[in-house]
């Protein structure tokens, strides 16, 4: 590979300019990394899967093995940089055994290096290992290490939202009878659901983190491969070294053009210091040939000027620079500064970023705070027996589309539910209980139901307004609503005649004292 094949512009770049030209070159190649992820990656996460499932196993040995998916996409964005963008063949050819004299240093030794994307390039494009390593490794560090651990925090906290954004998207196409409610999906997370490895969470889990990941991963080593490039581009002058070579090449042209002889073995600073000695030797000439020199200098700077016959250049070369002119004067100046600890700019940056992140959680605890008590208002708001004052309470007259006024509906709720599904109206029967249900908890418990709140809203309220709402029955009797609903499920005849039997609603405003016929 040669510096002049290299297919992006080379120039000096801001840390984070560095990162977005290598985000930039990650999306240019993005189809093909993952190709040869999902063709030498992805069966090992098959195997994973199958030996230990959804397990933590699993989960571990996947991101454990992050070096080596990291190694292949440093090989083939290596090798497309400088034009050459390697096939499946090479790709196989050229990375297996490399990659397992190197297994060792970065899967155990330094597997939780906070620079590992901005040194892998070291290890895969500059072949470098042991104390080599190490000395080039510090350098390479020294100009990017601070942006590199930035990147990977970020990449990180990516990785985590792409994950819960995947997980999410998931759930959304869950049919309804499989979809926990989302107050149900947070005991899930904390109970014991999660750490059962054949739960269907911990599947979703699994799989919207093998979705999310390839990508973030692939732009966090494209991002560390662009700092890497700017690194050395500080160091070693790449780009310098790209313009003598364009010019070079101009001269080559332009001298095959005037048919004179070939001189492009012979490297710029030579033909610099030629022209420089061709325009001091006519300069000379003419001023011997004129008897007076072309600038106006001092008699004591033209004479030290003047080769003296005998003498040789360095010579006179001394006689100039030991000119007064050409002394350099020193001055030293006593600054006094106090003896305060200095300290570390890594320290500081996570001082700072640590504060942010306190202000930040502040922030939403006050604002949740304020969320919920703007909420549950009817809690500190309580009138005669316990209950929100009618005055507080605006009720609600149609709920997910069904009119729960008092006045449209019978007076007697569980007979005419009786009624209609002695008629086989089965879901017209649920429906006048569930309506029921929720006019009375409006009318009667002042329950702060709102028009646009569905199910599982009107199921948290009542539990948060304690057994007077009876939210035992109101559970059993969503439930059963719900499937009958979306499910087009009906109950057998008995469980509807025991829904009927313990109804605990009365015209009267009295809520029933439990019978235990209910759940």
């Amino acid at each position: 590979m040669k510096i002049e094949d290299i297919t992006a512009v080379i120039r000096p770049r801001a840390p984070w300019e560095a990162v977005d030209l290598g985000f930039v070159l990650t999306r240019q190649h993005l189809p093909k990394l993952l190709g040869l992820w999902l063709g030498l990656i992805v069966p090992w996460w098959l195997l994973c899967m199958a030996v230990f499932g959804a397990s933590w196993w699993t989960f571990f040995l996947i991101w454990f093995l992050k070096p080596a998916y990291d190694w292949l996409a440093v090989f083939y964005l290596g090798r497309a940089l400088f034009g050459t963008k390697p096939g499946w063949q090479e790709v196989i050819r050229g990375t297996p055994l490399p990659l397992l004299r190197n297994a060792l240093d970065i899967m155990l030794l330094r597997r939780l290096s906070t620079g590992r994307a901005l040194l892998l390039p070291v290890r895969v494009l500059e072949g470098q290992t042991g104390s080599a390593y190490g000395k080039r490794s510090r350098v390479i560090s020294s100009h990017g290490g601070g942006t590199a651990l930035s990147l990977m925090a970020c990449c990180g906290i990516f990785e985590v939202l792409g994950t819960c954004g995947v997980a999410a998207l998931v759930y959304g196409f869950l049919p309804d009878l499989m979809k926990p409610e989302l107050a149900e999906v947070g005991e899930m997370i904390l109970g014991d659901e999660l750490q059962d490895p054949t739960s269907l969470l911990r599947w979703i889990l699994l799989l919207s983190y093998l979705v999310a990941m390839p990508f973030i991963e692939l732009f966090y080593v494209g991002g560390g491969f662009g700092l890497y490039l700017n690194t050395r581009t500080h160091m070693e002058g790449w780009d310098i070294d790209l313009t003598f070579r364009s010019i070079a090449d101009r001269l080559d042209i332009q001298g095959a053009k005037d048919a004179k002889p070939d001189l492009s073995g012979v490297s710029l600073p030579v033909w610099f210091l030629a022209a420089l000695s061709l325009g001091l030797s006519g300069a000379s000439a003419r001023t011997a040939e004129s008897g007076s020199p072309s600038v106006n200098l001092p008699d004591a700077k033209r004479e030290a000027a003047v080769i003296e016959p005998g003498k040789t250049p360095g010579d006179t070369m001394d006689k100039v620079l030991a000119h007064e002119d050409f002394k350099v004067h020193k001055k030293k100046i006593r600054v006094y500064r106090q003896n305060a600890p200095q300290v570390p700019v890594v320290g500081t940056l996570f001082g700072h970023l640590f504060q942010v992140l306190v202000w930040i959680l502040v922030v939403a605890l006050v604002a949740g705070a304020i969320y919920w008590v703007v909420r549950h208002a009817y809690l500190f708001n309580r009138g005669v027996g316990g209950k929100p004052s009618s005055h507080l309470v605006r009720r609600a007259a149609v709920v997910m589309g069904m009119d729960i006024r008092p006045e449209a509906l019978p007076s007697d709720i569980p007979r005419a539910a009786r009624k209609l599904w002695s008629e086989g109206l089965g879901r017209e029967a649920l429906g006048l209980l569930y309506r029921g249900a929720i006019s009375r908890l409006v009318a009667e418990v002042r329950l702060p139901i709102e028009e646009s709140d569905t199910e599982g809203d009107c199921l948290i309220r009542a539990r948060q307004a304690g057994e007077e709402a009876r939210p035992d029955y109101l559970s059993e009797l969503t439930t059963v609503w719900t499937q009958a609903a979306y499910g087009g499920t009906l109950p057998r005849e008995d469980h509807m005649l025991r829904l009927c039997e313990a109804w605990p609603f009365f015209q009267t405003g009295v809520i029933a004292k439990p019978k235990g016929g209910a759940s």
